[in-house]
């Protein structure tokens, strides 16, 4: 498996990811239509409008949201790795620590 990283969009609605690099190995491109902050909502979006996604299977595996058809990708099996973000004023706050930790403990049981 190799990680799947970050999805860079260009202004014309153009991405850079491992899936669009799989595409274009097979002559194919997508265009990105809506860009969002989190992957969260990428499910309820695609199932209120004409729109596809593709997303990590643990995401979609358990999701029962009206509208919304779950199907697996023609693509091979990718890894996806968790990043955490902080603004540089919280990096020794003890909170930003616990919060951390608990994430990485909580993610380690996945």
């Amino acid at each position: 498996m190799v990680d799947a990283g970050h999805v860079r969009v260009a202004p014309d609605g153009r991405g850079a990811s491992l899936v669009d690099s799989i595409l274009a190995a097979r002559g194919l491109r997508r265009r990105i239509a809506v860009v969002l902050p989190s992957s969260s909502a990428v499910p309820h979006v695609v199932a209120a409008t004409d729109l596809i996604a593709t997303l990590p299977s643990k995401i979609v595996s358990d999701l029962h949201i009206p509208g919304l058809s779950v199907i697996p990708a023609p693509l091979p099996p990718v890894e996806v790795s968790a990043h955490l973000f902080w603004h540089p004023r919280t990096q020794n706050s003890p909170l930003r620590a616990w919060l951390c930790n608990l994430i990485k403990m909580t993610a380690a049981d996945l």
